[in-house]
């Protein structure tokens, strides 16, 4: 997923129903927030039917957004002085969908937040 989806722009590739979004602590996510890596999607008004685990490409600390926080985060992963989780990985890892995090990643995160690529999904 590409940062910066909200529930709104996601519900428009489903229909029918009602969906939740809550967030890494359990609480109800509103739909114009920005999804984060780690949130949960699921069915009917408590989101517990049904859940999906949400990757944001590059969005590895869960706040909603890319930023110098999660490159640090990456940095440490990458000099193996910090673990990511498996949902933490996929977000790291876009391009290779959850495989070992390395310098490619690292270069990628840092020509995103420099401005010199407008996806993450390269």
């Amino acid at each position: 997923m590409e940062p910066g989806v909200t529930l709104n722009k996601l519900a428009q590739y489903l229909s029918g129903g009602s969906m939740t979004v809550l967030d890494t602590n359990g609480n109800k996510v509103g739909a114009d927030a920005p999804l984060g890596t780690g949130y949960t999607i699921g069915l009917g008004a408590d989101g517990k039917t049904g859940g999906v685990t949400v990757a944001v490409a590059g969005d590895l600390n869960g706040d909603g957004s890319v930023d110098t926080k999660d490159l640090t985060m990456m940095r440490q992963a990458i000099l193996q002085i910090g673990q990511l989780t498996q949902v933490q990985l996929k977000a790291a890892t876009p391009s290779t969908n959850g495989s070992r995090v390395d310098t490619n990643d690292l270069v990628l995160l840092r020509r995103y937040l420099l401005s010199m690529t407008n996806t993450m999904l390269d």
